[in-house]
């Protein structure tokens, strides 16, 4: 159990945070910061050197200096900087333990179609991680969506289906790389358009 106030963080970091019992169901209060907050409604403080997660910062000053990628809020409220609330885990286990897609997709016990993710039955993609069904894969293998989409010369797009312009996917699909390209230049563009936002447009 950590003090509220510890010397060991300056004045002005108290100076933003305050104290709020009955923010999460979580035993013990939650210290709720109210300064500067990044696009992900996590707080951020000024350490003297560059902006720092004001979670982590109370973690690596009160606690420990951990080299963990992520920090889970066992309470779930991302602006509380209580370190009995943290706990240092890596990026994935962060992940699955909230409420993204990607966390249900975790907690799934069969595919969409309804067959079990069993050892045989599960496909582990290697450029990801995630799991895919067996059978479903090898049903769309011969889809005739995809016997005919092998046969074409050119994507959607018009590019061609050359030897330089083709990327063959861990399923063995075929991906036109222009348009890998250009999707992840505008996910690239929408990102940094988010980011200028959530700074006030600098």
């Amino acid at each position: 159990m950590f003090e509220f106030g510890d010397s060991r963080l300056p004045a002005r970091f108290w100076s933003k945070v305050h104290v709020v019992p009955e923010a999460s169901a979580f035993p013990g209060a939650c210290w709720i910061w109210s300064g500067a907050q990044n696009g992900s409604m996590y707080g951020k403080f000024w350490d003297g050197e560059r902006d720092v997660p004001s979670h982590r910062h109370s973690y690596n000053v009160l606690v420990m200096e951990t080299a963990m990628p992520s920090m889970d809020h066992l309470c779930r409220v991302t602006l509380c900087v209580n370190p009995d609330h943290l706990e240092p885990v890596t990026q994935r286990i962060n992940i699955l333990r909230g409420n993204s897609p990607a966390a249900a997709n975790a907690a799934a016990t069969h595919c969409p179609y309804g067959h079990k993710y069993t050892e045989s039955n599960t496909y582990i993609r290697p450029d990801r991680g995630s799991r895919e069904c067996r059978k479903c894969m090898k049903r769309w293998a011969g889809h005739p969506d995809s016997v005919a989409h092998a046969q074409k010369t050119h994507c959607p797009q018009g590019h061609p289906y050359d030897e330089l312009n083709t990327y063959i996917s861990p399923r063995g699909d075929r991906q036109c790389r222009e348009c890998v390209r250009t999707r992840s230049r505008e996910y690239q563009r929408k990102r940094a358009a988010s980011s200028r936002a959530a700074r006030g447009g600098r």
